[in-house]
């Protein structure tokens, strides 16, 4: 279910900033035909004086001015349709490389526990058999029993020293894995963070290769958070003004269910770029 999500979630937001780019393209385009020249009228003679040269410099620099912003538009698109694909193949190949390891460590663990006992039993049977041969009479019977019961014993006690040895792999085992996965949602849920505020953004051409670092103090509200604080860290100054405008314009930033994740969420640094 929740990979579903995340995938899911990776799919919709390029398309979504890729509707409301077209859109804007769309408005752009109907902006330059709606341009028409009025006629200068007179009392006794109607006249259009167009300088020709004047409107067609014009509609070019309208021209260039728009394709180089749909260009722009276009490569940060492209750029972020790369960065979520590569965040998507680097976790997959992260939890592909995890369960392979704890299947491999589980498969030798098993075997040589196996072998392990396989080897115990034949060497104490072995030697309670030698034993038993050895002493026929009731005395070296009343010890054979004496090693039988001291053997099982023994076993017990292995057996569980065996438990709580195979308990504490495994449960450093787990803490590694938890750790590692609240790392990657915490990027995960950064990263949703810094496109939410960039849909609020209003760009610049002075931002160009600006960014500008971000400190939130986030207060959950169920499914939800609300932004209790802002800081700037550092950055190019009109950049974070604007990203701080953007940023109280988001009305809740979304929370996973996991508690131990949304601790490490309330309070996060963003890198925000137009």
């Amino acid at each position: 279910m929740s990979t579903r999500k995340r995938k899911k979630d990776s799919y919709i937001k390029p398309v979504v900033l890729s509707t409301f780019f077209h859109i804007l393209f769309l408005f752009l385009l109907r902006e330059e035909s709606s341009i028409v020249l009025k006629p200068v009228i007179s009392n006794k003679l109607q006249s259009v004086v167009v300088d020709q040269e004047l409107v067609k410099r014009h509609a070019e620099q309208i021209y260039k001015e728009r394709q180089a912003l749909i260009q722009k538009e276009q490569t940060y698109l492209e750029q972020l349709r790369k960065n979520i694909n590569k965040l998507e193949k680097d976790r997959e190949n992260k939890e592909r490389v995890v369960r392979n390891l704890k299947r491999q460590k589980k498969e030798e663990m098993h075997k040589i526990e196996q072998q392990r006992l396989i080897r115990k039993k034949e060497a104490e049977q072995a030697r309670i058999e030698k034993e038993y041969q050895r002493n026929i009479d009731l005395k070296t019977k009343k010890k054979a029993k004496k090693l039988q019961v001291e053997r099982e014993r023994r076993e017990r006690e292995a057996a569980l020293r065996n438990i709580f040895e195979e308990l504490e792999i495994e449960a450093k085992q787990n803490t590694s894995d938890r750790a590692r996965y609240i790392s990657n949602e915490v990027d995960r849920y950064g990263l949703i963070y810094v496109q939410l505020i960039q849909k609020k953004f209003l760009k610049e051409e002075s931002f160009h290769g600006k960014s500008c670092r971000v400190h939130l103090n986030l207060i959950p509200t169920g499914s939800g958070a609300i932004v209790g604080g802002l800081h700037i860290i550092d950055g190019y100054s009109s950049l974070c003004a604007a990203a701080k405008r953007a940023i109280t314009q988001v009305g809740t930033f979304p929370l996973p269910k996991e508690a131990d994740i949304v601790e490490r969420l309330k309070n996060i640094n963003l890198t925000v770029v137009p």
